[in-house]
């Protein structure tokens, strides 16, 4: 047990390391350590899309670190308040995770976090803070599989701890895709999948609001299946400006990994998923502008 002195010293050594000087001067020294940096790249992605996959590519490379959902995650604490949430993850970003991220890289040539809170919670600083050397991987895997995954494993957006703390609420007022009076109140759309769904529809939509925001940003289009194709990583090599890693990276192409096989509480047949699937898609085209829902269902280039 903790005593009163020894719970003094603690908020006072939290107090100092997160002083405002103290905090500005480390992350000039750190800075400077990661001068040789080629990129800092993050991954625009639903989850359950190979982000572990991806950042396994990149393990045990002398010159890299590939980090999934590292501290601190910055998953969401306010569900709907969206202003209250972006405001305390400006700050988490400037005193905590841009620290975090610089030290992680520190005289190496990559940096590489697959995880999915970029996109939905810290995207903007981020690239206003790394720059030029951002890069963005948008990692796409088909709606019906992602909502599948995540409605086995019980993480429901808005309904569920797990989809609260890591998902998007459908009642958040910063959504592309606001359709949380449908899913509450229409009988027909009142199936847990369907808050799925609806998640993976959300973050595509928010990867096209992030192009329209920074129309100058790096960004690569990656469906799930190309990180077994080699010369689609190839290709993702060259994005990253890191040609000479391929006979390192390439060997590992193919390589599957995060399951979660012992976390599944229940399924949904596939036939019905792909109905359920035609249904939501439907009504967002019908509600809301075309260009966020036409982007979703196109391939990507080859």
């Amino acid at each position: 047990m903790q005593s009163d002195t020894d719970t003094f010293l603690e908020h006072l050594t939290r107090g100092f390391k997160r002083n405002p000087v103290v905090v500005s001067a480390s992350v000039r020294f750190l800075e400077w350590r990661c001068r040789s940096v080629r990129s800092f790249a993050f991954v625009a992605s639903t989850g359950r899309s190979g982000t572990t996959t991806l950042a396994r590519l990149f393990e045990d490379l002398p010159s890299c670190v590939a980090l999934h959902e590292p501290y601190p995650a910055m998953t969401s604490d306010y569900a709907t308040d969206s202003t209250d949430d972006n405001q305390l993850h400006q700050v988490r970003f400037q005193k905590v995770k841009r620290v975090q991220v610089l030290r992680a890289a520190c005289n190496l040539d990559f940096y590489l976090e697959t995880n999915h809170q970029f996109l939905k919670n810290f995207s903007g600083p981020a690239i206003d803070y790394f720059g030029s050397r951002l890069r963005v991987i948008h990692l796409r895997r088909d709606p019906v599989s992602v909502a599948s995954s995540f409605y086995a494993i019980g993480s429901i957006p808005g309904k569920t701890e797990r989809g609260s703390l890591y998902l998007i609420d459908p009642h958040r007022s910063d959504n592309v895709l606001p359709i949380g009076d449908v899913l509450d109140k229409n009988p027909l759309f009142s199936d847990d999948l369907y808050r799925c769904l609806w998640y993976w529809y959300e973050m595509e939509a928010r990867v096209v609001r992030l192009l329209e925001t920074y129309p100058e940003i790096s960004l690569m289009h990656l469906a799930t299946d190309d990180l077994n194709h080699p010369d689609r990583v190839k290709g993702l090599l060259d994005f990253l400006d890191l040609s000479h890693l391929a006979d390192s990276v390439l060997p590992k192409v193919g390589l599957r990994a995060n399951q979660k096989r012992d976390e599944k509480q229940r399924t949904v047949e596939r036939d019905k998923a792909e109905e359920m699937n035609q249904q939501l898609s439907q009504l967002l085209q019908e509600r809301f502008d075309a260009r966020y829902i036409q982007a979703s269902s196109e391939p990507f280039g080859r």
